[in-house]
């Protein structure tokens, strides 16, 4: 299974670092698209960067107000901080929320279940590009996991003949049908040389 999931997570990074490849020195097709990656509009750093913005317009237009209206200094920054808090705690939560979820699916991969996704895929930012990654190396260790599980079957079922008709030669000669001669014992060397095929 470990050869598997390095197979699988091989593949899975070798499409990441094509699609990095393609959003540093190309455009992003994430989604259809053809916007240069440096300017999605929908990325963490552009998310990251309209907090800060937003945040200093809030402050600043607070305190035109406290001048304004002679306000005492300290209740503008109270509700200053207020406002950022619960802004920053907005955002934080959009961040962190998908984490979480890729934190639960991937510890579900790790323990064999291959059938577990995660949603958001279709997202226009880092975290959708990482959850599409998330997702293919799911697809491919399921199927890893389907051809083995296949193989074994397979296998177990070549051996159970020759297995069989050994047992049966064996059988026969321990209850007395057969005697052990030239013939039946090559019988029984045939059914060997059938299992290491």
């Amino acid at each position: 299974m470990s050869r598997a999931t390095s197979r699988a997570m091989s593949r899975s990074g070798s499409g990441a670092d094509t699609a990095d490849t393609h959003g540093t020195h190309g455009t992003d097709t994430h989604g259809g698209g053809t916007e240069p990656t440096g300017l999605r509009p929908f990325s963490i750093k552009a998310k990251l960067g309209t907090l800060v913005v937003v945040s200093v317009f809030i402050t600043t237009g607070l305190l035109m107000v406290a001048l304004r209206t002679e306000t005492e200094l300290r209740f503008i920054t109270v509700f200053s901080m207020i406002a950022t808090l619960l802004i920053t705690q907005f955002v934080a939560h959009g961040l962190t929320a998908p984490l979480d979820e890729m934190n639960t699916v991937a510890k579900g991969i790790s323990h064999g279940d291959y059938t577990r996704r995660v949603s958001g895929a279709d997202r226009r930012d880092e975290l959708g590009d990482l959850a599409s990654t998330i997702n293919r190396m799911a697809d491919d260790l399921e199927a890893e996991d389907r051809h083995r599980r296949e193989l074994i079957a397979n296998v177990s079922h070549e051996l159970r003949t020759p297995i069989a008709a050994l047992r049966a030669v064996l059988e026969n000669v321990v209850d007395g049908v057969s005697a052990a001669d030239p013939e039946t014992m090559l019988t029984a060397l045939r059914q060997t040389e059938r299992l290491r095929r």
